[in-house]
């Protein structure tokens, strides 16, 4: 900190203004330091975008010297405030002093810039207080409530509460939300944000569920994921919703438990697992809230057919114009005739889609243990240790089990076989490619 506030220091009026972007990951500094940096940061009037983490091991007064250095800054319209975890739990126990608390009420309300995005990721919280509903010092909306007039982009995660403040956000567009966030109550959300048009869950990637693990019956926080559901869509006619949400994005579980009722333009959904069973009727009762007439799935496929996710068929997904198919193959054998199988005898009942898209992607590029969810395993063993694809520092001698498949297969006269793909192989072309991925042939 001090050497940056020295180089700006030297020419500061040349220097400050050309700083854009900030992050600050700091665990000791000195007081001189702290303070040739923050005279350094009243030069820079035109950083907008601000990063701040790992700073829980400041002392409570150098901590909160800093935040009122940082709530200075007028020209910030990016803000992320990010909290790393850790042991912070323990340290907190032992020293109550922890500047935590400084952090978020102190520095987001202070805050002098006008916010256009932000992001926060509160801390876990306290052992001694994990059983209270609700505190302010949590609730993003009353946090934020002073940027309640700018704000168009909002992003949570971690342990927030909710519902005991009130203000409307009536520029946000765009709402991203934790996967897993304690209560599950959308309402307030609703209220708050009345003229959102994308709406995110953002799963953290690191947890799926066995495949005879049932879902629906779930508890979290006291009650089911399907109480939960009812709760949510009992609210939603009783309170009333958003009008129209032109891309909503999570696992199904997610949106299922949020039970967001209405008109949807783009979904875009990724199985976790879970039981078979379970997940059809989550996806139905999905389809028949949102209504889309896009629909993107992504899925893992570990352990056989049975894994794959077979669209209902009801009204909602008959209706449906665009839909794309992610497989994340993680098997050394994936039986692609079958699959094609599957899928065309879905696409069967789906008279008004334009536009198909199947998009095979290899993820088996690492060795795992055992399955299990307790280590968070997302592949099924292959000889007790798992098996790993070729990596490109591999080069040709590598081997992509996907690849060895896709190098004896032609995708597109199995396609023109089946009846029910027909009518895409003239107009596969218009679809739109949202794939970064390999890329394999399009059905």
């Amino acid at each position: 900190m001090a050497s940056f506030g020295h180089f700006i220091l030297a020419d500061p009026t040349s220097r400050g203004p050309l700083l854009h972007s900030l992050e600050i990951r700091v665990a000791v500094v000195s007081d001189a330091a702290l303070d040739i940096f923050l005279r350094a940061l009243g030069y820079t009037v035109n950083l907008a975008r601000l990063r701040l983490s790992s700073l829980e091991e400041l002392p409570r007064a150098t901590a909160k010297t800093l935040c009122i250095g940082l709530a200075a800054l007028k020209s910030v319209t990016d803000f992320a405030l990010r909290y790393p975890g850790g042991d912070y739990d323990r340290r907190l126990r032992r020293d109550p002093e922890c500047t935590r608390e400084e952090y978020f009420p102190g520095l987001i309300r202070r805050l002098q810039s006008s916010l256009v995005s932000v992001t926060l990721v509160l801390p876990p919280e306290y052992d001694n207080e994990a059983c209270v509903i609700y505190k302010r010092n949590r609730d993003p909306i009353y946090l934020l409530s002073t940027q309640s007039a700018s704000l168009e982009h909002v992003a949570l995660r971690g342990n927030i509460t909710v519902g005991g403040s009130k203000c409307i956000y009536s520029r946000v567009t765009r709402l991203s939300l934790p996967s897993d966030m304690g209560l599950l109550l959308l309402q307030p959300y609703i209220a708050c944000f009345p003229n959102v048009s994308t709406v995110d869950f953002l799963y953290n990637g690191i947890y799926r569920y066995p495949q005879d693990m049932t879902i629906l019956d779930m508890w979290r926080v006291g009650l089911s994921l399907k109480e939960w559901h009812n709760v949510n869509t009992r609210n939603q006619v009783a309170s009333g919703t958003w009008s129209r949400i032109q891309s909503l994005q999570g696992t199904i579980q997610d949106v299922y438990v949020y039970g967001i009722s209405c008109h949807t333009t783009r979904l875009h959904l990724l199985s976790i697992g879970g039981d078979h069973s379970d997940e059809l009727v989550m996806l139905s009762a999905i389809l028949a809230l949102t209504m889309p007439t896009a629909l993107r799935l992504a899925v893992k496929v570990w352990s056989g057919r049975a894994s794959l996710p077979m669209l209902p068929s009801t009204p909602a997904s008959e209706r449906l114009t665009s839909l794309e198919l992610r497989i994340n193959i993680i098997l050394q054998k994936f039986q692609l005739d079958a699959y094609i199988d599957h899928v065309t005898n879905m696409l069967g009942s789906m008279r008004v889609l334009k536009s198909f898209q199947l998009e095979l992607r290899c993820l088996n590029t690492e060795i795992r243990s055992e399955v299990g969810l307790a280590n968070n395993s997302s592949t099924s063993p292959i000889n007790g240790t798992g098996i790993n694809c070729a990596t490109p520092l591999d080069g040709v001698y590598g081997r992509c089990y996907l690849r060895d498949i896709m190098g004896h297969v032609d995708l597109y006269q199995m396609g023109r076989g089946k009846k029910q793909c027909n009518r895409f192989i003239q107009i596969h072309a218009l679809s739109e490619s949202f794939s970064t991925s390999r890329r394999v042939p399009d059905v």
